[in-house]
């Protein structure tokens, strides 16, 4: 993960993964999802788009699928991640 990206590391159900994959990938540029295997996924964005990607993982709640934040891992923290506090899923 480079300095400037911000992470949401996800559990989902492994049936949403392509569905939640290319949904987010609809929205141009603002965010990728990674599949890390058995429903565990990887949301990156930039800082810039850490808002937007929280409201599309929140619509994705909103839809009925589980979501369990994760704790974000990588060597170390991120401080414009830190700088820019998101409400909890």
């Amino acid at each position: 993960m480079t300095p400037d990206m911000v992470q949401f590391r996800l559990k989902v159900p492994k049936t949403s993964v392509c569905y939640m994959s290319w949904t987010i990938d609809a929205y141009d540029g603002a965010a990728f999802l990674k599949n890390d295997g058995d429903g565990m996924v990887s949301v990156f964005c930039s800082p810039d788009y850490a808002e937007e990607t929280e409201r599309i993982i929140k619509a994705f709640k909103a839809e009925g699928i589980t979501i369990e934040r994760l704790k974000p891992w990588g060597s170390a923290p991120n401080p414009r991640k830190e700088a820019c506090p998101l409400d909890p899923l």
